[in-house]
């Protein structure tokens, strides 16, 4: 489990579409997430669903920083 969060949060900080205009310009995209499931497909018969999201995003002088918001939910 641990792997897969860390491997779903680097997705996340890679898909965030960063768009740099020069060198010192850093503008994040908002509102982009992931969504991984546990089980065969992604449907009403998923056993877990994970929503995976950038929160608080700070770029400045070419860098950027974030936070995570990482939901989960089982089926029970």
């Amino acid at each position: 489990m641990n792997r897969l969060f860390t491997t779903a949060a680097l997705l996340c900080a890679l898909s965030l579409g960063f768009t740099s205009c020069s060198k010192d310009e850093l503008y994040p995209t908002a509102n982009r997430y992931i969504v991984m499931y546990k089980g065969e497909k992604l449907n009403n018969e998923a056993d877990e669903l994970y929503v995976i999201q950038a929160g608080s995003i700070t770029a400045a002088s070419g860098n950027a920083t974030y936070n995570i918001n990482f939901k989960r939910f089982i089926k029970q």
